[in-house]
């Protein structure tokens, strides 16, 4: 994994660590840890003063603490792990075809967008279809999180219309934060009869075991509902997170995934 950043104070004290990423364009402060002797005013404080327009991830008890200075919540989301040691049993629902991945943005995203629609927990709030797709796109062509693993599966109707995927990437690192990870998940809400996406993540799943990978990890809003289906497919809890947006008094709030 990338080597982790220092947060230092005005007194040029390290009161927490995070790694860098970038998400959506806009740089990111990802799985921030105070220091063990820090004072969380004291790590928010650094936040609000060297870090301004990133996305930062942290406990909540750090993330609610940003919002009260005036960050924007994000996502409050469970951060999740699979260790593939036993293969989830699931049915195939009939009239469904479960497919190693080999298909384009243009392919999923009318089946995404619907899985995806506005006010779901997991959709960028007032994003439109075209932003989506070119969010999809970038973490198609391995540009948002890393390049997508063979284990990807999609769900296929009759004639090969996509109405379900499973995306895995390599996220540069080591399980839990980081390895195999699921990025992408959905449905098609109507077209895909219930059990298609966890038959479709199991697949993905039987596939990283056969090759020897070590887990898989994900991350899902806590308000969203799919959160239980991973529980029944195994998955585990690692921790919470809150991810804030911390304003910029130099430059306009925007929105981002």
């Amino acid at each position: 994994m990338s080597d982790r950043i220092p947060l230092l104070d005005d007194a040029g004290h390290a009161v927490a660590t995070y790694l860098p990423d970038e998400r959506g364009g806009r740089r990111w402060a990802d799985l921030l840890e105070p220091e063990p002797d820090a004072e969380a005013a004291a790590v928010v404080a650094a936040v609000l003063a060297r870090l301004p327009g990133f996305g930062v991830s942290a406990s909540p008890r750090i993330g609610d603490l940003l919002v009260a200075a005036g960050a924007s919540e994000r996502r409050r989301a469970l951060a999740l792990h699979h260790r593939l040691e036993a293969i989830p049993a699931v049915r195939v629902p009939p009239g469904t075809t479960i497919a190693s991945f080999a298909h384009t943005t243009a392919d999923l995203h009318p089946a995404s967008l619907l899985a995806f629609p506005p006010g779901h927990p997991d959709r960028t709030p007032g994003s439109t279809e075209e932003q989506e797709f070119a969010d999809l796109d970038r973490l198609l062509r391995g540009e948002e999180v890393g390049p997508v693993l063979p284990a990807s599966r999609v769900a296929l109707k009759a004639g090969g219309t996509v109405v379900g995927a499973a995306i895995v990437v390599d996220r540069p690192g080591d399980p839990p934060w980081a390895g195999p990870w699921l990025a992408w998940a959905f449905r098609h809400p109507t077209a895909a009869p219930q059990g298609t996406g966890a038959a479709t993540i199991a697949a993905a799943i039987a596939s990283l075991r056969s090759d020897g990978a070590p887990a898989l990890g994900l991350a899902v809003s806590i308000a969203n509902p799919a959160k239980f289906v991973y529980e029944r497919l195994g998955f585990i809890l690692v921790a919470t997170a809150v991810s804030v947006v911390v304003p910029n008094p130099d430059s306009p709030r925007t929105t981002s995934r």
